[in-house]
């Protein structure tokens, strides 16, 4: 577990200072992770760690881990940097940037630099709250309670938290 929970935060010094830079908590995809298994090994828990609901938000997690891009030059070897040390010119959410597909030929796979999704996604934005761990465990938003909201069917809902 300790090994993929690694694996959602960037690799590279360079990719954690980058990230560092922007004001980004590089490690927040696998914090969010750790919340959601300690919310599982608490006793009286609702779900176990594999549990489908714990799947799926670790999933989604998943998904949305930080990706660093570097510019297309750099990404085509056509750079002027030495020992492939390209700086990160974004980071951006792999789940929520578009990559260009199977037309596409040699750039197929690449992110398409005029679509990106900044991270952290919108997804992630209750990891941010100080209640994060605590709302993970009873399965609930973090933050105030919500009242008074209108759905996408227009009519009025109300969230308590």
């Amino acid at each position: 577990v300790t090994e993929d929970l690694a694996r959602l935060a960037p690799t590279t010094a360079r990719e954690r200072e980058a990230m560092t830079a922007r004001g980004l908590d590089h490690r927040l995809a696998a914090r969010l992770a750790e919340a959601i298994l300690a919310a599982t090994a608490v006793p009286g828990a609702d779900y176990e760690p594999d549990h489908p609901h714990t799947m799926q938000l670790l999933t989604a997690v998943t998904r949305h881990a930080p990706t660093a891009l570097i510019a297309p030059d750099c990404a085509e070897d056509d750079c002027e940097h030495t020992d492939r040390d390209c700086p990160v010119i974004e980071v951006a959410c792999p789940a929520c940037s578009l990559r260009a597909e199977g037309r596409a030929g040699e750039w197929e796979g690449q992110y398409c630099t005029w679509t990106n999704a900044p991270w952290p996604p919108r997804a992630m934005s209750c990891a941010r709250s100080p209640n994060a761990s605590k709302s993970a465990a009873y399965g609930r938003p973090s933050g105030p309670a919500q009242s008074d909201r209108t759905t996408s069917s227009g009519k009025e809902s109300s969230v308590e938290g």
